[in-house]
């Protein structure tokens, strides 16, 4: 039976990330593969972790697990990147895995609905490096640094990191790690941390897959939504709901409650009433369906505008994609690959 490998990275505050992650992967993948999953670990408790593992044992016959300690003080010299330095954990796979050929790394604010098996069989042996295209505010901003330093830059490749299809075996031979560590010493500015460096130490050499594989959250539309797609929900974490009034309670964060409950066993929608209250629960449902008519969100807009919140406006539109979804949709959604 072929072993598909798999790296996440977690700590015991993002354990929620790693459970709807590595969950809706085992739901939706292959029954005749092993999925092996490998957690880059930054301060899991134990019994968190064991009971984060029974859950994902329930969902697929084939699982197994390895924990990669991180200890931040291994990138004390990297620039921090959203608060702290857990990203460069998956700079570490090269070395923690020597008898792992190939790895696919996932960051963990996603939501598998497709068979990771399908993208495990896209590896080359002479490939070093996939991933998707990132969206396009990103590649705008890398490009204006890039030229700022002199560096080219290939907009028509520039991947997410959030997705990496690494070849571990040529990251060993030609010493990636160390060129990205001598790379971010020179830039201590980058912008997006070791992805940026990635992009420019490997430009012209990834291969570039299809987009279903990291589909931005805020991007989603009905029609990629009823395919078998992998959802990054990059700056729309669906469990912090609660934190900005403006962060409304869209169809695509529906997908990953429906997704939770599964995972934990639970009714539908208990997930959802333990992030948030039932006042928030209403309101942030109503703002995102005021955007899918465009007369209420016309109506509103306007409001916005006489109230002097007008910058409001672009964040409603953002996190509110329409993909016709309620909560018991969503729910057949996650639960079955629709081809």
């Amino acid at each position: 039976m072929e072993t598909v490998h798999v790296a996440l990275p977690s700590d015991e505050n993002y354990i929620v990330g790693l459970t709807a992650t590595a969950g809706s992967m085992a739901y939706h993948a292959s029954r005749d593969v092993v999925l092996s999953i490998h957690v880059l670990d930054g301060g899991i408790h134990d019994d968190t972790f064991d009971a984060f593992a029974k859950k994902i044992h329930r969902l697929h016959p084939h699982v197994e697990f390895s924990r990669i300690k991180v200890d931040e003080v291994l990138f004390a010299n990297f620039p921090v990147w959203a608060g702290n330095r857990m990203t460069y954990a998956r700079l570490m796979l090269s070395e923690a895995l020597p008898d792992v050929k190939h790895i696919i790394y996932s960051d963990t604010d996603y939501l598998w609905l497709a068979d990771i098996a399908e993208l495990w069989a896209q590896r080359q042996d002479d490939v070093i490096f996939a991933s998707t295209v990132d969206q396009g505010g990103t590649i705008e901003k890398e490009q204006v640094w890039a030229k700022s330093k002199g560096l080219e830059l290939d907009p028509n490749k520039y991947f997410c990191a959030g997705l990496s299809f690494y070849n571990l075996e040529l990251f060993r031979k030609e010493h990636i790690i160390e060129q990205v560590a001598d790379f971010l010493k020179k830039y201590p500015d980058v912008l997006f941390a070791d992805q940026t460096a990635m992009n420019h130490l490997l430009l012209g050499r990834v291969r570039i897959v299809d987009e279903k594989w990291q589909t931005l959250s805020m991007c989603l539309t009905p029609q990629n939504v009823g395919k078998p797609v992998a959802i990054h929900y990059a700056g729309d974490i669906p469990w912090t709901r609660g934190k900005f009034w403006t962060w409304t309670l869209s169809d695509a964060s529906l997908l990953w409650y429906a997704m939770m409950d599964e995972i934990n066993q639970v009714p539908l929608g208990t997930t959802l009433k333990s992030k948030l209250t039932l006042w928030q629960r209403f309101y942030k449902r109503a703002l995102a369906n005021l955007y899918k008519c465009e007369f209420t969100a016309k109506i509103f807009n306007a409001v916005l505008k006489v109230t002097g919140r007008e910058a409001y406006i672009s964040l409603f539109y953002q996190f509110s994609p329409c993909l016709h979804l309620n909560l018991s949709e969503a729910k057949r959604r996650v639960l079955c690959i629709i081809d």
